[in-house]
């Protein structure tokens, strides 16, 4: 009951760019969570990806900043980059979009990534250069 009438008061705040969130009084930057095995980390980030397809967490306001960051600091003909964990790919896009001559892939293990534009299936804990490469070299 308190989580829905919680969900309800974060709709309405998320409106005004607010949120009902708890505190953290570890005093810890990051929590790690253990799983099981592998095949529940699977399962538990497929879950999610799937039920937040739609959320972005970046803006497009700290995404322009980056993008200007890389412009004046980064010299080369070509800015290649890789986002793991993409969901539905706005952050590689959006950086496409406003970084010419850029070149970026994102890699999600959720079999979703296959429905975003210049995104793949991948599990980032597994290193496979030779195909990200050859997607970069398709882009």
């Amino acid at each position: 009951m308190i989580n829905k009438i919680k969900n309800l008061i974060n709709i309405n705040l998320f409106k005004l760019g607010y949120r009902i969130s708890k505190v953290n009084n570890t005093h810890k930057l990051f929590k790690l969570h253990k799983y099981k095995d592998y095949q529940e980390y699977k399962d538990t980030q497929e879950h999610y990806n799937k039920k937040k397809i739609k959320h972005v967490w970046a803006d497009e306001l700290n995404l322009k900043k980056i993008c200007d960051f890389i412009l004046t600091n980064v010299k080369t003909p070509i800015i290649k980059g890789l986002f793991h964990g993409a969901r539905n790919g706005f952050e590689q896009n959006f950086i496409l979009s406003n970084i010419p001559n850029s070149e970026i892939i994102g890699t999600d293990i959720s079999e979703t990534a296959s429905d975003f534009k210049n995104s793949i299936v991948w599990d980032f804990h597994k290193v496979n250069a030779p195909v990200w490469l050859f997607i970069l070299k398709k882009i």
